[in-house]
């Protein structure tokens, strides 16, 4: 179903919804709402992508369509650790105060804003030849035309629907 038929069946079952009261945009606003909360909600639009580690990075840019960190994993060369994720607050108390100085085995990941940040730095010795991959659950294409097809027109997702 493409976004003019999600428009005519949100109409079918909102009889208040007409176009007198709810505009073409502003419906379209609030299926591509409904859309992110989706995604938000179960995860259902994943992707991965994989960052070179640089000695002396420690934090890294998440992927721009990233809704959800669902894992973070360090290696390379089909050796993958999966990394548990820590909060800052753990490692300032846990650790030390000083804990950003830290360099050498990585045992760990945090989330500041739009990036991800290892726990130790890397040394030299990490870097080169070790990537970081990040799974996570990918922002819906927002729909503006009338043959948009949602979810980023991944037919599994809407093929469950019609199962149903």
């Amino acid at each position: 179903m493409n976004l003019s038929g999600i428009r005519n069946r949100v109409r079918l079952l909102i009889p208040e919804a007409t176009l007198t009261v709810v505009s073409e945009e502003n419906l379209n606003l609030l299926i591509n709402d409904g859309a992110l909360d989706i995604v938000r909600r179960t995860d259902c639009l994943q992707n991965y992508a994989d960052q070179d580690v640089v000695a002396s990075t420690q934090e890294y840019s998440v992927p721009s369509d990233t809704v959800n960190i669902l894992a973070v994993y360090y290696g390379g060369s089909g050796s993958w650790e999966k990394l548990p994720c820590v909060t800052m607050d753990y490692l300032a108390n846990e650790i030390d105060e000083e804990w950003i100085n830290d360099t050498g085995t990585i045992y760990g990941y945090y989330r500041r804003m739009d990036k991800i940040g290892l726990y130790q730095c890397p040394t030299s010795a990490e870097a080169g030849t070790n990537y970081l991959r990040t799974y996570y659950s990918e922002q819906p294409d927002t729909l503006t035309a009338d043959a948009d097809i949602p979810f980023n027109s991944k037919n599994n997702l809407y093929t469950y629907r019609d199962w149903e």
